[in-house]
């Protein structure tokens, strides 16, 4: 017996879900290693001896902390999308008796 249509887009959106989810597991992976990056990015700044070194540090720290931002901005976008896609689902989803 066929699945109704409604049973096949609820299975799109699990679908999508779980997409998004693997996505917002990815981002987190990044946002840790920026803060790794980070870390080592100012220890890097303390042993610099050179000039040009002692220049590059800080522009290195704020291209790594703009990054950093967006996939912060990011994950949150994905994270209320996420939350929109759960709304819509549990509306389409028939109640258990």
């Amino acid at each position: 017996m066929p699945m109704p249509p409604a049973y096949e887009r609820l299975e799109a959106i699990e679908d999508l879900l779980e997409e998004h989810r693997l996505l917002i597991h990815e981002q987190l992976a990044t946002l840790s290693w920026q803060e790794v990056a980070l870390v080592f990015q100012a220890e890097q700044a303390a042993k610099a001896k050179t000039p040009s070194e002692k220049e590059a540090a800080p522009r290195v720290s704020l291209a790594l902390a703009a990054y950093q931002d967006f996939t912060r901005r990011l994950l949150l976008t994905y994270r209320h999308y996420e939350q929109g896609l759960r709304e819509r689902l549990a509306a389409l989803t028939p109640e258990a008796p």
